[in-house]
């Protein structure tokens, strides 16, 4: 909030839509003119305004010279309010020292990389040393693949990758207890296998009969 300027606002001779539009947005800024970047949509329910008649009055203060905007993509609007001409547009399209030192532009969450590379430190290198060869690389592969198909967005892909490393340690024990319950299951093919030479021979009049074992005599020596 600055004050200073809302007090410039205040004494300036404007239409009621944009001067109460210009106050909003003096709220939000630095004593600068800078660090506002409100969406429209914020201003408009500040100033119980349609967001179409706030768009027609930031358009008429731009005009005015009341407040300069940078239109960032994928984000919203920084404004750099300067009113009454109290700071020239080109000083405040330029941040101050102070703005430089302490503003610090939203992160922006993205896809993983094409070209992802895992950095090996600390806990996560010690964890992957552990690994058998080449189920790094697999590991890899398999941990890009499922955040693209998952569409999934990070604001920092090497402490997902971390992530990751963790919980595959944390699932070591199940995958163990996993492939020895697969091992004691009867195997699929070879079980059909036999089934077949079984309808084989009884088709032939073979079928496995228990033999006969020798007689036991019923007298004991």
């Amino acid at each position: 909030m600055s004050i200073r300027l809302m007090s410039i606002v205040w004494a300036l001779e404007l239409p009621p839509t944009e001067k109460i539009v210009l106050l909003a947005l003096a709220d939000q800024a630095s004593d600068e003119g800078r660090q506002c970047w409100p969406s429209v949509g914020r201003v408009a329910r500040r100033c119980g305004l349609a967001e179409r008649t706030v768009r027609h009055a930031l358009a008429a203060l731009e005009a005015k010279r009341h407040l300069t905007r940078d239109h960032r993509e994928g984000a919203s609007t920084d404004y750099r309010i300067h009113p009454g001409g109290t700071v020239s547009a080109a000083a405040a399209a330029e941040p101050s020292e102070s703005v430089r030192r302490d503003a610090r532009p939203p992160r922006r969450a993205s896809r993983v990389p094409e070209d992802f590379a895992p950095a090996m430190t600390g806990k996560t290198a010690a964890a992957v040393a552990q690994w058998p060869p080449q189920r790094l690389a697999a590991e890899i592969e398999q941990f890009a693949d499922y955040h693209r198909a998952r569409g999934t967005l990070s604001f920092d892909w090497q402490a997902s990758w971390r992530s990751w490393v963790r919980k595959a340690q944390l699932w070591e024990p199940v995958r163990g207890v996993q492939r020895q319950t697969r091992s004691a299951r009867p195997d699929p093919i070879l079980a059909a296998l036999r089934q077949a030479v079984a309808e084989e021979r009884a088709e032939r009049g073979e079928a496995d009969r228990p033999r006969a074992g020798p007689a036991l005599s019923s007298r004991r020596g």
